[in-house]
């Protein structure tokens, strides 16, 4: 597993800096009305393609952080935060729904003894447990997907306290996204 996630990271690194190295080499093409002129000439598949590949996004453990900021730097705040919260729901309600009924085995093996913590939060507090590890940012997100299919609390509850709850930092995050796109660009030009 050790090295699978080295080959992951891996991966990632080199395709930022592949990025990096096209955005600073095609600098002079990325201006604002580009950027818009491209999501506009996708039409509606633009929203779509984005929640698609965000709802995948935490089943296979890519940061929520990193999707969070593009959608804001790509459809602004409003927008933004819609698509993410829901390619995020989604995204978490996959992870949950595979930690249930697919990888139960793994998911115990590498919760690393924190399960049983939460599943007595669980059942102590339902889905206020849920919502206060949506809120706080020092909660290990992606994994905690997975982890909360082993415990009794149903999808839909599940679901829905995350998108609530979820909500004041997916809008945090995708404004810092929408500035630091207005920042880049500004510098870029």
């Amino acid at each position: 597993m050790e090295r699978y996630q080295t080959i992951i990271k891996t991966i990632i690194f080199l395709l930022l800096l592949i990025a990096a190295a096209s955005l600073y080499h095609y600098r002079d093409l990325l201006t604002e009305e580009n950027i818009r002129a491209f999501i506009d000439s996708q039409g509606f598949l633009a929203p779509l393609i984005f929640i698609a590949i965000y709802s995948i996004a935490p089943v296979v453990f890519f940061p929520n952080v990193i999707l969070t900021l593009i959608g804001g730097a790509l459809f602004g705040l409003f927008y933004g935060s819609i698509y993410v919260l829901i390619g995020c729901t989604i995204g978490s309600t996959l992870a949950f729904l595979t930690g249930r009924y697919l990888a139960q085995k793994w998911v115990e093996e590498n919760a690393q003894g924190q399960i049983g913590k939460i599943k007595e939060g669980i059942d102590k507090h339902g889905w206020k447990f849920v919502a206060f590890t949506r809120l706080f940012p020092f909660f290990p997100f992606t994994i905690l997907n997975f982890v909360f299919g082993l415990t009794k609390i149903p999808a839909l509850s599940y679901a829905i306290t995350s998108f609530i709850f979820m909500s004041p930092l997916v809008i945090f995050y995708v404004y810092l996204g929408k500035k630091a796109m207005e920042l880049s660009l500004q510098h870029l030009n």
